[in-house]
């Protein structure tokens, strides 16, 4: 079929071909002749074989190229499906790898958070059993506050005498036990505003005024006139003021009356007459009655009420012995000395150890016997032991 086919194109070739030159034309008609002597048949079938075996070799070189072309895009997808697969595996893996290891933490987490929160079961047991076990830490240093402010106030009412600190001692100790808010505590808050009301009913003397008083009598003594009066003042009292002149001849009888009296001075005694005192006596005098007011004044600051009224009472008598108690400073000064002798420089005071003694009732009550003391108590104790605190 390709031979024949091989023919008909030679044969339309040839009649395509333009016409030749007479020349070519009659080489034409020779070649011609010679050609249309019929070729032998071995020749025209191996020509045939040739172009055959030529597209069969084409053929099959195609085939094989597609056969190699699809070998190899398959074996390209089976390691591309191998890779794939292999990847897959691993990511597998490792997704495995974290979830055991998140179930791992997960685990030690919830371990760690049953730890914290058996710890906060155990402090909050602690705690409570701390809170019952005191009966509120708070109120433990409350108490103690309050003790110690009333032995406090209780040594400086007896020791000092010092009834405002003591007041304020009673006042802060009874604010302590109302911030306590315990209804155990009532008895002793009442017997706690009872010792006030008793503090306040006490007359105070006023000892700084009072010293003031007995500073300033110390001071006038050098300046009042004696009964018997010395040399010196004698001699002053002796000098006369020299008369005025006279104007005119109408005041001359009374300035003469005048000079007539001085000459001639009558004086009346009922009781004895002292010898005149000689300088040095008056002063030992008015120095003897000055240390007894500076006595007199230290013990009213000690509060000693019999040392107190002796000196005041001896100072009175010198006054009234040896001053001239005609005169008005002398006796604004004796009755100074007996108010001053009238007033009450230690009163009695009230007795209020009692409270304390209740307050430490209460405390020893209240506290269990199986507990361990408090910080505050040891410091208690201390104070206890030291009652100059």
């Amino acid at each position: 079929m390709v031979s024949n086919n091989a023919m008909n194109d030679k044969e339309t070739e040839n009649d395509n071909a333009p016409p030749d030159t007479p020349d070519e034309a009659t080489e034409q008609d020779a070649g011609s002749a010679e050609a249309e002597t019929p070729p032998t048949a071995p020749k025209k079938r191996s020509r045939v074989g040739g172009i055959a075996l030529f597209f069969a070799l084409l053929g099959l070189l195609g085939v094989i190229a597609l056969a190699g072309g699809g070998y190899y895009l398959w074996q390209n997808q089976q390691q591309l499906s191998a890779e794939q697969a292999q990847q897959l595996s691993t990511l597998r893996d490792n997704l495995a790898n974290l979830q055991q290891e998140q179930r791992t933490k997960s685990e030690q987490q919830g371990e760690q958070l049953d730890s914290l929160r058996e710890r906060q079961r155990n402090l909050d047991n602690a705690l409570e059993k701390l809170l019952a076990s005191r009966s509120h830490l708070r109120n433990d240093w409350l108490l103690t506050e309050a003790e110690y402010l009333l032995k406090l106030a209780n040594h400086r009412l007896l020791l000092e005498r010092d009834v405002e600190t003591a007041m304020v001692a009673l006042q802060s100790a009874d604010a302590r036990l109302r911030d306590v808010a315990d209804p155990g505590l009532l008895p002793i808050r009442e017997r706690i505003a009872a010792d006030i009301n008793d503090l306040r009913s006490v007359d105070q003397p006023d000892l700084a005024g009072l010293s003031f008083n007995l500073s300033s009598l110390a001071e006038d003594v050098t300046r009042l006139p004696l009964a018997t009066p010395d040399p010196q003042s004698q001699n002053r009292q002796g000098e006369q003021p020299v008369a005025d002149e006279v104007d005119n001849w109408q005041e001359l009888p009374a300035a003469i009356w005048r000079d007539i009296k001085s000459l001639v001075v009558i004086r009346q005694h009922d009781d004895p007459i002292q010898p005149l005192l000689a300088p040095e006596q008056r002063f030992f005098l008015t120095q003897n009655l000055q240390l007894q007011l500076e006595q007199a004044r230290l013990a009213l600051l000690n509060g000693q009420t019999r040392v107190y009224q002796e000196r005041l009472q001896q100072a009175r008598q010198w006054l009234e012995t040896y001053f001239d108690t005609g005169h008005n400073p002398t006796r604004q000064a004796i009755e100074q000395l007996t108010e001053l002798a009238e007033q009450e420089i230690h009163p009695e005071l009230p007795d209020i150890s009692d409270t304390h003694r209740a307050l430490q009732t209460f405390r020893q009550q209240h506290s269990p016997a199986d507990d361990a003391p408090a910080p505050a108590s040891d410091d208690d104790s201390d104070q206890q032991d030291s009652p100059s605190s």
